[in-house]
């Protein structure tokens, strides 16, 4: 597939490495030429070099990206190099891995800042291109818990909020913005590369978190970077998209814990179709028999809708009283079911239509108990959104 990166004029900051670096070869390969800055030049001078040998024109300098004026200089002197900009993509980050002062305000002048500066500077020279797009990078760390409270994760998570903003935005510029999520990257020259080699207990750790039994390489992070930011992927905007090879579908509840809801869905929407099933059959019944195979619609329903609820109540409160609950629960279901059938079979009609209300008054109620506990009102809508 053509990405449409042929002749097309990238500005990347700090690209003389790792992540940065792999997605600057990535899309000279593609005939993009390159403009590039990093603290150190001969890295910087090492990536230019390899980014000129694919044949396109690079332009590389060594810029502290933390310096509010010189980062914005480079970015006008980039530009006119290359002549003009039709992407900018930002790759310098630090986590100092401490929730402290110095944590936090590490992370905004190595990350967050560099990355503001950039884009509003790149925006005037974006705007001129037919094809302008940014992207940005946050973590998979701002999107689930890793290493508790870190200021690294919550920044992260504040890029997303930034580029979706972003997108709105500048959308009727034909600018556009999307966020890429990545989870661990190694590269021979990256932070894992040290990690590795340093806490080697703590590496293997995480790999083992990992089901493909490896972490992303440079190469693949760089092609999926250079897909999301070409002309191919042009409708695509305000996006956050997670490369990684664990599939996430987390919620985040208030109890600060995370639920795995996908297999929740398919019992809570199949409940709700018995029901409603049950609710229409009941409705038109003329018999008892009719009214019978209405009430194991909806004793069907109940009980995988009792299922369901009961289990994400079970993981979302765990030992603050959500197994009486989901017992309650459970046990009230299967009895909405099993109570009104029995009355039906050995008694009369009259008896059977006691035993359905009272029953189906105490399903309700324990739903309702369930559904109304301000732990699980969110866990609840979120299983049931699609």
């Amino acid at each position: 597939m053509d990405l449409g990166l042929n002749g097309r004029k990238a500005i990347l900051i700090g690209a003389n490495a790792s992540v940065g670096r792999h997605t600057a070869e990535v899309l000279a390969q593609e005939g993009c030429h390159v403009a590039l800055c990093g603290r150190t030049q001969d890295k910087v001078d090492r990536v230019v070099e390899t980014v000129r040998g694919f044949g396109v024109q690079a332009f590389g300098k060594a810029v502290d990206a933390s310096d509010a004026q010189a980062l914005p200089a480079f970015i006008d002197e980039a530009a006119a190099v290359l002549g003009g900009c039709d992407i900018f993509i930002s790759f310098v980050s630090t986590n100092l891995g401490v929730d402290s002062d110095e944590g936090w305000m590490a992370v905004m002048n190595a990350d967050i800042l560099p990355l503001s500066r950039g884009v509003r500077a790149a925006l005037p020279h974006l705007q001129k291109s037919d094809a302008g797009s940014i992207v940005t990078l946050s973590s998979t760390g701002a999107v689930e818990e890793f290493m508790g409270p870190q200021p690294y994760n919550a920044l992260k998570a504040a890029v997303i909020n930034y580029s979706s903003a972003l997108a709105q935005k500048h959308a009727a510029d034909g600018i556009r913005v999307n966020c890429l999520i990545p989870g661990p990257i190694y590269t021979d020259d990256g932070p894992w590369a040290g990690i590795r080699s340093g806490m080697p207990e703590f590496y293997d750790g995480i790999v083992s978190q990992i089901p493909m039994g490896r972490m992303c390489s440079g190469e693949e992070i760089g092609r999926a970077i250079a897909f999301v930011a070409s002309p191919a992927c042009r409708f695509m905007t305000g996006a956050g998209l997670v490369v990684s090879a664990v599939v996430q579908a987390l919620v985040l509840v208030p109890a600060g814990r995370m639920v795995d809801t996908r297999g929740r869905r398919p019992f809570l929407r199949a409940g709700a179709a018995f029901a409603l099933a049950a609710g229409l059959t009941m409705a038109l019944a003329g018999s008892a028999p009719l009214f019978l195979v209405g009430m194991a619609l909806y004793g069907t329903g109940s009980a995988l809708l009792g299922v369901s609820t009961a289990a994400v109540v079970g993981d979302v409160i765990g030992g603050r009283g959500g197994a009486p609950v989901a017992a309650f629960q459970m046990a009230s279901d299967a009895g909405a079911f099993i109570g009104p059938l029995v009355a039906g079979v050995l008694a009369d009609a009259a008896s059977f239509e006691v035993a359905f209300l009272a029953t189906a008054a105490v399903s309700g109620l324990a739903f309702v108990m369930t559904v109304a506990m301000p732990e699980t009102r969110p866990v609840v809508r979120d299983t049931v959104a699609p």
